[in-house]
């Protein structure tokens, strides 16, 4: 789920609640798998965060009883040093649950923007963390999936925030018996050997946050699920490069063996310097050590959040499909490394690309495609795009010869094209630097100048999704980006495996290419029938990335069938001038009906 600390919400969607409960809804926050989080306001104008829970979960009796109890304990906590739980309605329609506005990033924004953190800065969020588990644990509650994303930054000091409601998922269909919901790198070995989550894996998730907080890297990083799990299983934590004062606690919060780690107490004793710190002892310390220069970002500010829609009255009540979540299972017998790996990441997302649609074009270039394409001939150019028999399509640059940033190719013959569009492609990097992306475009236009298009673009080594918007004269911007991209399966190019890993990376045979490692993205491109914006989401291996709404959308000529709403597939270079190469497998373009 999204933390509630972003900054700014994003503008309300038709079919948003206007008011919740006597709380005035403003802005969305996040989407995940219990449902969308909107910035709101309580009747004295206080901001908070709502989440809305799905009605597919809502639903679900056994949900509804599992969810008021984890809510009635998560009131208890004491609310310093985490976002308290203000308010909930856990009876009738539609269940919600009202929790503290922290104003401030997470704590994994900060580390990839600013780096790693350093002396008081980095003890005061240790000592926070300690004191918000403290409290936790002390009324009974485990975290379950306390990592990065869940610590937000406040002016005061860390908050943690999604404590213990997770519980309410077990055994609604999004889990049962001997599977977990948890974020792998933050996992403790007991919950991969299928013991029930207790404490002491509250304790192990703050030694690897830490640790991470103080190295940029998690403890147990690795190139893939599979090897993350490995890791914590079997090989002892990487720590280089974190304080020494904290080498010692954060070592003892990682042991394997759950019965050696500290209590959250004794973590804070140990850190504060006194056997039983009271509240005002560890907010002293806090106070001290977590400087005003902290990277904690603006205080919200109402005014910079875009006014709600009017209200557009009754609408239909469309439930959602029950689906099932990609999930981690895992027994005692699995932790012998039989885990599906790259579908370990085990959250339930936001929903994945429309089904609701008609097919428009399809293509697996088996055959040469009817695409202004050449055959590709590896040993010909070293910038050329063509069909290579047998393999798929590649788009190939070297900036050294050419002034390009980007290759990229239309689907041609489609005539005009839908309001609203899935585009799909699947491909594989042949070569090339981490930080050149690739993926699909949509809505490209023939403009006086040059075409305006949105792109949804993946780096080549998974660290970044993002959607673009390119105008006439030429100006490229990110509208939304992501450093946290669910399901991207690491290339071989990355991982040392595979034919893309030394040697000729063009001497691949036909017959190898379905073994090297694929991702795919899915675009939807919808245009409102007034106009007035374009509704933009990206999805990476069918799991959710990223959504924005276009309030100044690009122009639509669509009188001019030929040259407007053109779909197709684009990369582009990275910082420098290293050649790249990818190969694409799959393409298909596919109409977005209308909801009922």
């Amino acid at each position: 789920m999204t933390s509630n600390g972003q900054q700014t919400g994003r503008p309300l969607q038709a079919g948003d609640p206007r008011e919740l409960g006597g709380y005035r809804v403003l802005g969305r926050l996040g989407q995940g798998g219990m449902g969308v989080v909107y910035l709101a306001e309580d009747p004295s104008g206080r901001p908070v965060a709502v989440k809305l829970i799905h009605p597919g979960l809502s639903d679900d009796e056994d949900f509804r009883r599992r969810f008021a109890r984890e809510v009635d304990a998560a009131r208890r906590v004491a609310r310093f040093s985490t976002a308290g739980v203000i308010d909930a309605r856990l009876e009738g329609e539609p269940l919600f649950i009202v929790s503290e506005y922290v104003p401030g990033p997470n704590l994994d924004q900060t580390v990839r923007a600013n780096g790693p953190m350093h002396g008081g800065t980095l003890e005061g969020l240790a000592v926070g963390v300690a004191a918000a588990l403290t409290a936790i644990h002390g009324s009974n509650v485990v975290h379950r999936d306390l990592k990065p994303s869940n610590v937000l930054l406040s002016p005061v000091g860390p908050k943690v925030i999604d404590f213990g409601i997770a519980r309410a998922l077990d055994d609604t269909g999004a889990t049962r018996t001997s599977q977990l919901i948890g974020t792998p790198a933050y996992m403790a070995p007991e919950l991969l050997a299928g013991q029930a989550p207790a404490p002491a894996a509250d304790v192990f998730a703050w030694g690897c946050l830490v640790a991470y907080a103080g190295r940029g890297r998690a403890p147990f990083d690795a190139p893939t699920v599979h090897a993350v799990l490995h890791n914590i299983v079997s090989t002892p934590p990487s720590l280089e490069g974190l304080e020494p004062n904290l080498l010692g606690l954060v070592g003892a919060a990682l042991d394997k063996n759950p019965a050696n780690r500290p209590t959250a107490q004794q973590l804070l004793a140990r850190l504060v310097g006194q056997e039983q710190p009271g509240e005002e002892e560890v907010r002293r310390t806090i106070t001290v050590s977590w400087p005003q220069a902290a990277p904690v970002g603006p205080v919200h500010d109402r005014a910079r959040l875009p006014p709600p829609p009017p209200d557009p009255g009754p609408r239909p009540v469309r439930r959602r499909r029950r689906r099932p979540a990609l999930l981690l299972s895992l027994g005692a017998a699995a932790v012998a490394l039989t885990v599906a790996a790259a579908t370990a990441a085990a959250l339930l997302g936001e929903d994945p690309p429309p089904t609701d649609t008609v097919s428009l074009y399809t293509d697996d270039f088996a055959d040469a495609p009817g695409w202004s394409l050449r055959e590709f001939e590896p040993e010909d150019s070293l910038d050329w795009d063509g069909y290579w028999s047998g393999r798929g399509v590649v788009l190939r640059l070297d900036p050294e010869r050419t002034s390009e940033t980007s290759r990229g190719e239309l689907v041609p013959g489609l005539g005009e094209m839908p309001p609203s569009v899935l585009v799909r492609t699947t491909a594989h990097v042949v070569e090339g630097p981490a930080q050149a992306v690739f993926g699909v475009r949509c809505w490209d236009t023939d403009g006086e100048e040059q075409r305006t298009q949105y792109e949804a673009l993946l780096r080549y080594d998974g660290q970044r999704a993002e959607i673009r918007k390119v105008t006439e004269n030429g100006g490229s911007s990110a509208l939304v980006e992501t450093h946290e991209v669910s399901g991207y399966r690491p290339y071989a190019l990355y991982t040392e495996e595979g034919p893309g890993a030394g040697g000729d990376p063009y001497g691949i045979g036909a017959d190898e290419v379905d073994a090297l490692t694929a991702n795919s993205i899915a675009f939807a491109c919808e245009y409102s029938d007034q106009g007035a914006s374009m509704r933009l989401r990206l999805w990476v291996n069918d799991e959710f990335a990223l959504e924005t709404v276009d309030d100044n959308p690009l122009p639509d000529s669509a009188e001019d069938a030929e040259g407007s709403r053109r779909v197709g597939i684009v990369t582009r270079k990275g910082p420098d001038n290293t050649p790249l190469g990818v190969l694409f497998t799959e393409f298909s373009v596919h109409e977005i009906l209308p909801e009922p």
